[in-house]
Formats: structure tokens, C-alpha cells, sequence
């Protein structure tokens, strides 16, 4: 059973009515603005016609980039949410390998990074939402206008040949790689090891064939390469724009995450979390301070005359084997002292020093810790 910080949910929530609010004011200003343009464009119509259609047109277009910029914003915060209880469980395994090198960072560092995350999370999150709402909605004006150009214009053949001539291009670097494909499928690699392997293994059966077609395929790969690399920087750039609130993952690349201030306050926070809601860690201090409280009941009961009145219902409780019923024991605080507010309730506080332990109970703890640290021993047990 995982449960959500407090502090996590309520910045869900506050997120929640900052998009609400955000989104109002981002429609509502950008239709007041395309309003105002046509109105200047209509003080000087004797110089340029003006069609009305367009108004409405970028209305929808406004529209579709609003709800575009709020589905991905919502998107983002169910997905940092999954990624915060993935995370966390990780690391409550020990698994820290996803981790920055923040976690060599001093304890102050950490601290205050963790503090920064909430305000960061807030404003990456506006931000994110304004880059996409601007993005798409530039994206969809500028290509509502071109087609009404082309369109206005006569030239819709010619735009469709050209943007024929354009796609011949990647298609056919997409089907050379596709060749490659097959030729190294039936040529290069050896065959299965067994007939119900999906794959061939990765070994390499005429070698020097191999190195001849890649030799010369290097010219061809050239050509796919310059392709390849205008369109990993579109999607980098479309990633950038679209992805900038994600705090729970870095945009840049592993070797340069330390840059990032934002994945660094998150990864900040999961430790700090780590650090005081573990839960083998709450469950060992809970057993020592069980066992201190319990050893504290007890003396106290051997010690103050009042507990050992016989006579009457005792003020301090009641031992039954080796536990101690403590009397409005809510009530006391660490050191010793009475607190204000008690529940007044009653608890049990056993002393577990000389329970005895049976012999399959150490067995089984044997092989969970065993299996705990042995994944792989799994797959051997029947």
C-alpha cells in the first residue's frame, strides 16, 4: 500500500485550479487579441480586403490549441504522479541507479532543493502549458493561412506536386533501410539456434561480405543520415516544448542532467522523502521505540507506589505476558512528560526481548532475506 505526501496532493490540487484559471485567461486573451487585429485591419480596409470567415476560423483554431495545451498538462501530472510512486518504490529497494550524481550533493544542498520543488513544479507547469498553447496555436494559424493562400491563389496542383516530390524523398530513404534490413537478415546473420528462437543471434556469417556492403552502403547512409538528423532536431525542439513541466524526467541527455535545475529539485525531494518515510526505517525505529516504551512501563510500574496498588484498578496499567497496558499512554510525550491534548486511550507495549522465535519463523525469514537480495533465485524454486 503506497500512499501520497500530503504535500504532493495538495500541489496536484493547486496545479488542477492553476490550469482552470490559466486556461480562461489564455483563450479569452487571444480571442480579444484576434478581435482588436481585425479591427485595426478594418480601420484601413479601403487597402485591404478583409474576410471575416478567417475571425472564426482562428477562433477554432485558438480552441483547439487551448484544449490541446490542457490535455497535456493534465496528462503530465497523472504521468509525474505514476512516476513519483515508481520512483519511490525504487528507491525504498535501494535501487538508486535512475538517480543524478545530486545524490553525492551535501545534505543542505538536497534539503534546499527539495524545499525549491513544489514552486518550481508550479511554475514549469504555467509555463509548459503557455509554450504549448503558443506553439500549437502559431503551428495552426500559420497553416490555416498557407492553404487559404494556396487556395486564393490557384496554385493547389502545383503545392500538391511539390509536396509529392518532398515525401518521395524520406519514403525512399525509408524503404532503403528497409532493404538493409532484409539483406542483413537473410545474409549477414547465422542461422537459429533453435527452431523455436524468434531471433537469430547476433553473429555476423560472411564477414566479408558484410564489410563490403557496409563499406559502400556508407554513401547511401549518408544521404539517410541528413534526413535522420532534421528530424531528430524537430523532435527534440517538438519534445522540448511539449515536455518542459515534466520535472520527474530530464529533457537533455543522461550525461548532462546535472544541468537541470528543475530534475534536480525533484530527484532532491525523492531523497529527502526516502530519508524520513522509508518504511523498513519507520518499522525499525517503531520496534525500538516500542521496546523503549515498554521497558519504560515497565519499570515505572516496579518503581511508583501508585502502580503497585493492588487494591484498586492500577493508574499506570496492567501486565499481561511480558505486554504492558498503559493507562492514557497517548498521553505521554518522548521525554517523559505529560502532553497537552491526549487521546487518553489505552496501549499495549510488549517486550519482545524474550519472546520465543519458532524455528520455521527463522527459516522463513531466512529465505526472504535471501530471495531479497537473489532475485534470481526465484525461477529455481518449485
Amino acid at each position: 500500500f503506497f500512499k501520497y505526501p500530503t504535500r504532493i496532493v495538495a500541489g496536484v490540487f493547486v496545479l488542477v485550479i492553476i490550469i482552470y484559471w490559466l486556461g480562461i485567461l489564455l483563450i479569452c486573451g487571444t480571442i480579444q487579441i484576434l478581435h482588436s487585429f481585425f479591427i485595426v485591419l478594418n480601420a484601413i480596409s479601403k487597402f485591404i480586403e478583409i474576410d471575416y470567415e478567417d475571425l472564426s476560423a482562428m477562433n477554432v483554431i485558438a480552441s483547439v490549441s487551448l484544449a490541446v495545451s490542457i490535455s497535456n498538462s493534465l496528462a503530465h501530472i497523472f504521468v509525474a504522479m505514476r512516476n513519483y510512486r515508481y520512483h519511490m518504490l525504487k528507491i525504498y529497494q535501494g535501487d538508486k541507479s535512475f538517480l543524478l550524481s545530486v545524490t553525492s550533493a551535501s545534505p543542505q544542498y538536497v534539503m534546499t532543493s527539495s524545499m525549491i520543488y513544489p514552486g518550481y513544479q508550479i511554475a514549469f507547469m504555467m509555463w509548459g502549458m503557455v509554450i504549448s498553447f503558443a506553439f500549437t496555436l502559431v503551428t495552426g494559424l500559420v497553416v490555416n493561412e498557407a492553404i487559404g493562400l494556396i487556395i486564393l491563389l490557384g496554385q493547389a496542383d502545383k503545392a500538391l506536386r511539390l509536396l509529392g516530390q518532398l515525401i518521395v524523398f524520406p519514403i525512399t530513404l525509408v524503404l532503403l533501410f528497409y532493404v538493409q534490413v532484409f539483406i542483413s537478415e537473410n545474409l549477414f546473420l547465422q542461422d537459429r539456434l533453435n527452431y523455436h528462437d524468434r531471433y537469430k543471434p547476433l553473429n555476423v556469417n560472411n564477414r566479408k561480405l558484410y564489410e563490403l556492403v557496409s563499406y559502400y552502403s556508407m554513401f547511401a547512409n549518408m544521404a539517410v543520415g541528413l534526413f535522420t538528423c532534421f528530424f531528430r532536431i524537430a523532435l527534440n525542439a517538438l519534445f522540448g516544448i511539449f515536455f518542459v513541466d515534466r520535472l520527474d524526467t530530464s529533457v537533455f541527455t543522461r550525461d548532462m542532467e546535472h544541468l537541470d535545475s528543475g530534475h534536480r529539485a525533484y530527484v532532491s525531494m525523492l531523497l529527502v522523502d526516502n530519508a524520513h518515510n522509508n518504511p523498513c526505517m519507520r518499522v525499525f525505529t517503531h520496534l525500538l521505540w516500542t521496546r523503549a516504551l515498554a521497558a519504560r512501563f515497565k519499570l515505572r510500574q516496579q518503581t511508583e507506589p501508585g502502580c503497585r496498588d493492588e487494591t484498586g484498578p492500577s493508574a499506570c496499567g496492567s501486565q499481561v505476558e511480558n505486554c504492558w497496558i498503559a493507562a492514557g499512554a497517548a498521553e505521554t510525550t518522548v521525554d517523559g512528560q505529560n502532553g497537552a491534548g491526549g487521546y487518553g486511550s489505552n496501549m499495549m507495549f510488549c517486550d519482545i526481548k524474550n519472546f520465543a522465535v519458532s524455528t520455521p519463523a527463522k527459516i522463513r525469514w531466512f529465505l526472504a532475506y535471501t530471495l531479497l537480495h537473489n532475485p534470481q533465485l526465484l525461477r529455481l524454486r518449485k
